[in-house]
């Protein structure tokens, strides 16, 4: 009789217990929830406001960089228009004396060639030798009165009708000409001017680049070089400031970066593309690469090795062109990555994949996965080192990735055209 009625109250005790404990699990559920959600929302806002700092940095730069260049301006044009009047200053005493000496000359070659008339006339008037000689005396004593001497006279028009410089030797080969033929010098050109004449008549006429040399297609490694996928861009600015450089060890000690690379590595393959880099998109490149950084030691750390190689090739791929990315920035740069940061990088993407395979098993086909698994890390391992693979391979890589009709599937997609505009290829795989 008394042992059913303790039953019952050790039954609604356990009832009661039961439910207080799944009451106090899902409080305890919401808050972990609640905690969560602010955990969430203060990463993002650290990401806004270190993007913020990001961009009020560059703001900053690239004022205080075309402030100098505008104070260098000002200065390189002050020091032109001093150069300017120091040098008017200095040659127009110079330019004065010579007009004054060509103005004399002229008046002189006037003055003979009304003495030559006046003796021609006097022949014709057939005067006795007595008479001329009289006359000549007169007129040289009313030269030597106005004008000075006039052999002084002849021996400056002489000089100043002389050239600077000694004579080239094709001008010099014309002193053969014989005596009877003097008169007739003045109206026919020499050996060496027809020669002249002729090279630059031949000159003129050939255009100095064919319509066609523009189509050539230059074979080999060549052509890999000249290659949007393998040419890198030069930049303006001989060195760098050291506000546009890539802030290596601040990239990898941050712990928030973008998930999603694609995005950045299209401002990096815009800015990579172009011939010759202004300093504000130096800066640019520093940034991005500095967020592919990031992104690179937040999220590509994951062992490959496990996974089937038509699995890993996509992965992989992606961080092929993230590393990729950051050692051309670095090269375009002209900047020697810090040791212990960069090592700090590399070990965090990982390049382990899984063993060669050479045929499937099944099937005894070749393996085109585990051939373009191997060909990629074969491609990072050289990157980690800071420098680029070959140009052949550099253009093999790219192109399997992006124009091959068997590439991975990620890179099918749209946000990589830009890739594929380069090459000039079409999706083989529509």
């Amino acid at each position: 009789m008394y042992g059913r009625p303790l039953r019952r109250q050790k039954q609604r005790k356990q009832r009661k217990l039961r439910l207080e404990l799944t009451r106090i699990q899902r409080q305890l559920r919401r808050r972990v929830h609640r905690e969560q959600q602010l955990l969430w929302q203060l990463q993002q806002q650290q990401a806004q406001l270190q993007q913020q700092q990001r961009d009020q940095r560059k703001l900053e730069q690239e004022y205080a960089h075309w402030r100098h260049l505008f104070w260098q301006q000002q200065l390189q044009q002050q020091s032109l228009l001093q150069q300017q009047v120091h040098h008017h200053l200095t040659q127009r005493p110079e330019q004065h004396d010579w007009l004054q000496q060509k103005e004399q000359a002229q008046l002189l070659y006037a003055q003979e060639d009304g003495e030559r008339q006046e003796s021609m006339q006097e022949g014709e008037q057939q005067v006795t030798p007595q008479e001329e000689r009289e006359r000549r005396r007169e007129k040289a004593k009313g030269k030597q009165e106005e004008h000075g001497d006039p052999e002084l006279w002849e021996d400056e028009e002489r000089q100043l009708l002389q050239p600077t410089g000694p004579l080239s030797g094709p001008f010099l080969e014309d002193e053969w000409i014989a005596s009877d033929s003097s008169k007739h010098v003045a109206t026919q050109p020499n050996t060496s001017q027809q020669a002249l004449q002729a090279s630059a008549d031949a000159i003129t006429a050939r255009p100095l680049i064919s319509e066609g040399s523009f189509k050539q297609v230059i074979p080999g490694h060549a052509a890999a070089l000249v290659h949007p996928f393998v040419r890198l861009p030069k930049r303006q600015v001989k060195k760098v400031p050291e506000a546009f450089r890539i802030n290596l060890r601040r990239a990898v000690a941050t712990g928030v970066g973008i998930r999603n690379p694609v995005p950045l590595l299209q401002r990096a393959h815009d800015l990579l593309l172009q011939e010759v880099l202004l300093p504000g998109h130096v800066g640019d490149l520093a940034r991005v690469a500095e967020d592919l950084i990031v992104h690179a030691v937040n999220y590509q750390q994951q062992d490959l090795s496990q996974l089937q190689a038509s699995r890993v090739v996509e992965r992989m791929g992606m961080r092929f062109l993230v590393l990729d990315a950051v050692v051309s920035a670095f090269i375009v740069i002209g900047q020697e990555p810090e040791e212990e940061p960069w090592k700090l990088l590399t070990n965090a993407i990982s390049h382990a994949v899984p063993r060669p395979a050479q045929v499937r098993p099944a099937t005894g086909r070749p393996n085109v996965s585990s051939n373009r698994v191997q060909e990629l890390t074969r491609a990072m391992q050289i990157l980690k080192t800071g420098k680029r693979p070959n140009p052949e391979d550099l253009l093999s890589i790219k192109r399997m990735l992006f124009c091959s009709p068997s590439c991975p599937l990620g890179f099918r997609k749209d946000e990589f055209d830009r890739w594929r505009e380069d090459d000039k290829c079409t999706a083989g795989w529509l």
